[in-house]
């Protein structure tokens, strides 16, 4: 089975002092996006080179706990192309533990240009957890407010997951049943099992770095390849996408 490592492998590359990394404080990070745009499969006969686009990907802004306020913050951007070019500004405030639940967010995606922009407005949300529950109140086109409320003990964000993964507490974390993944996108349950898919973890890309395979009920596994640190240096969904950290920056 063919994984990221093996396809774009040169493309993934990260200099050392980065992939030792550990961020305190409040700090910003940046992740580039890797997407395998052709790929053929020609085991045993020489193979060819895939094409990858490379993306803006995702920028955060982390805020971590302190004694004010026991829950962290994240300033998010998200460029992405979905036909269209797409730009996800997201403040995302979660919890400081155990699956580092989103426990409120405010969230802005903006149309790139295209031939429809002048008639469709920027989409807004506006989410909460209050323990039991989540409340969704999007606002689009023609001002039109949609309020989603579903009940939920246990959800988590891959935003959060991504920019403070869980790595002392990995072991004793049961399900989720709500998996938010771009754009705050429900996924239904998800679990968390140590270990690659395949040879993957014999990789010269994987030298120091831990999988952590994170398996929702629906779509591909999420590949969150960390450090010592618990710093994500890959994040890996499928055989043809992978975000790669791509620097660290901190803030005052």
């Amino acid at each position: 089975m063919w994984h990221a490592f093996d396809i774009i492998a040169d493309a993934m590359q990260v200099e050392q002092g980065l992939r030792e990394a550990n961020p305190t404080g409040i700090h910003k990070l940046v992740y580039r996006e890797l997407l395998v745009r052709w790929f053929k499969d020609k085991s045993g006969k020489g193979q060819w080179p895939a094409v990858v686009d490379e993306r803006p990907g995702i920028s955060f802004e982390m805020v971590p706990a302190s004694e004010t306020n026991s829950n962290n913050t994240l300033n998010i951007e998200h460029a992405r192309i979905q036909g269209t070019p797409v730009r996800l500004n997201l403040k995302l405030v979660h919890a400081n533990d155990g699956w580092r639940t989103p426990i409120a967010w405010n969230l802005t995606e903006k149309l790139g240009d295209n031939q429809f922009k002048s008639e469709l407005q920027d989409t807004i949300e506006q989410g909460l957890w209050d323990g039991k529950q989540v409340t969704r109140s999007i606002t689009g086109s023609a001002n039109r407010v949609i309020k989603h409320t579903y009940a939920t003990s246990q959800p988590a964000c891959y935003y959060a997951l991504l920019a403070s993964f869980p790595l002392n507490e990995i072991a004793i974390l049961t399900n989720c049943d709500a998996l938010f993944t771009e754009g705050m996108q429900q996924m239904g349950q998800a679990a968390f099992v140590k270990g690659a898919m395949g040879n993957a973890a014999e990789h010269d890309l994987a030298k120091g770095l831990t999988c952590y395979k994170l398996n929702p009920s629906m779509g591909f596994p999420l590949e969150f390849w960390v450090n010592e640190h618990g710093m994500v240096v890959y994040l890996v969904e499928g055989a043809t996408r992978a975000w790669v950290l791509q620097s660290m920056e901190a803030r005052s």
